[in-house]
């Protein structure tokens, strides 16, 4: 092919990319009127990401440049593979909750969640884990909570946490699986995860919220905390595992003083904890981090 045709040929494969990438552009309904979510091909990010805005009044306002997909199908099922969305405005449609791949844990299914306002403005961290996290929202005795269930590709659910939404704060996070009973207002809790259950038994939500027996509690610190100082080194580690369990594969360096990071994993007696930090997953000193949030 001579130059020039060449030329031409790039130019338009580049457009019709383009194109492409617009064309996969997709917006989804709320029940606040006058707002909807976007998502934006991110091909820079890979396929397993898309871009997050919303649209407040006809005006677009971006949110995240990470947000996972699941099923481009079905934009309803972006969520677990059960098909709860990745995503959720909670009942005031003030904030919305929405998730992130994080790449560490089984398969990489680690995740994290966020709140956002509606314009982006205000973003911070609600959990993280190296585990699937999917969204239910709740409510009991005039208020809202979030069902945050963790689970990975191997074995299923393995655990759960209760956020509550007016709050702002994590209630509960216990070893097992939670689903509803049969019975109206009470819970079904089995020890162990989904391949191998252990005892179960009818829980009611007084008894998640006390964190009362059989609940099988796990911590619910640290969540999140901010670099000590400027440029601390992000050790990113060539597979999937955390706490620095296989070779670094690169080093990035967070670049201020005061960057928020979600802990993904305390490491215990590692000297480190896996973080999530704008995209990058990978470990951190344990004394190069402060102002941990502890709820």
């Amino acid at each position: 092919m001579k130059p020039f045709r060449k030329l031409l040929f790039l130019g338009a494969a580049f457009l019709a990319a383009l194109g492409s990438a617009a064309a996969q552009s997709q917006d989804i309904a709320t029940h606040k009127k006058g707002v909807a979510l976007r998502l934006k091909a991110a091909p820079e990010s890979g396929e397993s990401f898309r871009r997050l805005f919303t649209v407040v009044e006809g005006k677009e306002f971006p949110i995240d440049r990470f947000s996972l997909r699941w099923g481009i199908a079905v934009l309803e099922g972006y969520g677990d593979q059960a098909g709860h969305p990745a995503w959720y405005l909670d009942p005031e449609g003030r904030y919305l909750y929405y998730t992130v791949l994080t790449g560490c844990g089984f398969e990489n299914d680690g995740m994290a969640i966020f709140r956002s306002d509606l314009r982006g403005t205000r973003i911070e961290p609600v959990v993280g884990s190296c585990d699937n996290l999917a969204m239910e929202a709740l409510a009991e005795g005039g208020k809202s909570y979030l069902l945050i269930r963790e689970s990975n590709s191997g074995i299923g659910n393995t655990g759960f946490w209760i956020f509550s939404l007016d709050s702002n704060q994590p209630l509960v996070h216990a070893g097992g699986v939670l689903e509803k009973a049969t019975q109206p207002g009470k819970f079904r809790y089995c020890a162990g995860n989904e391949d191998e259950k252990g005892a179960c038994a009818d829980v009611s939500m007084e008894t998640l919220l006390q964190r009362k027996a059989p609940l099988r509690l796990l911590p619910r610190f640290p969540l999140a905390a901010r670099t000590a100082q400027d440029e601390i080194p992000l050790r990113i580690p060539e597979g999937s595992l955390p706490c620095g369990l296989e070779p670094t594969a690169r080093t990035e360096k967070i670049p201020r003083r005061g960057s928020p990071v979600v802990i993904l994993d305390a490491c215990k007696d590692r000297g480190v904890y896996e973080v999530y930090f704008r995209g990058l997953r990978g470990t951190v000193s344990k004394n190069q981090l402060q102002g941990f949030q502890v709820k």
